[in-house]
């Protein structure tokens, strides 16, 4: 296995990261279409270069405290599972480098987000950072749930969307 590249981002004093080969564009907050009848931590809706794109919480998701959006506040577009959805972060300082050896399995502690979320835990010199697994944290049961029902059928602006779906 060789090293791969994670885009780091912060919840509170957490340190998260998600593989960057997925990420497709981080850009600053802007405003959120909401939706009516869509659980707590799916906010709403972008408008991406005419693809209408999902956006969740993930304080939200994660049962952290909530905070207001600022300008500061960012949203990180990945592709999942061939579908794109855009997640509400508190800052993405860098990109992480890892390979193997600074990979671990996380622990078996009780965490306060569901530990089907957590891949792996990436260690460096100096941070943890804990690596989270996209597909199960917006495709699980309780995801799919939402995605299937709340909006089918919003992608239809731009040529490629039979391959890009959004999980709404």
């Amino acid at each position: 296995m060789q090293e791969q590249e994670y885009i780091s981002f912060a919840l509170d004093q957490e340190e998260y990261a998600i593989e960057l080969v997925g990420v497709k564009e981080v850009m600053v907050y802007k405003e959120i279409r909401r939706l009516p009848n869509t659980e707590p931590f799916i906010k709403g809706v972008i408008n991406l270069r005419g693809l209408i794109v999902p956006v969740v919480d993930l304080r939200a998701k994660f049962g952290l405290q909530l905070r207001p959006y600022t300008k500061f506040t960012i949203i990180v577009v990945l592709e999942t599972l061939n579908k794109l959805l855009g997640i509400i972060v508190d800052t993405v300082p860098d990109v992480v480098l890892l390979g193997p050896k600074e990979l671990q399995a996380p622990p078996s502690l009780k965490t306060l987000i569901n530990k089907k979320y957590i891949k792996r835990i990436g260690q460096t010199e100096s941070r943890l950072i804990v690596i989270l697994d996209t597909e199960q944290i917006f495709f699980d049961q309780e995801a799919s749930d939402v995605t299937d029902s709340s909006c089918p059928g919003l992608i239809r602006n731009r040529p490629d969307a039979q391959k890009l779906q959004s999980p709404i």
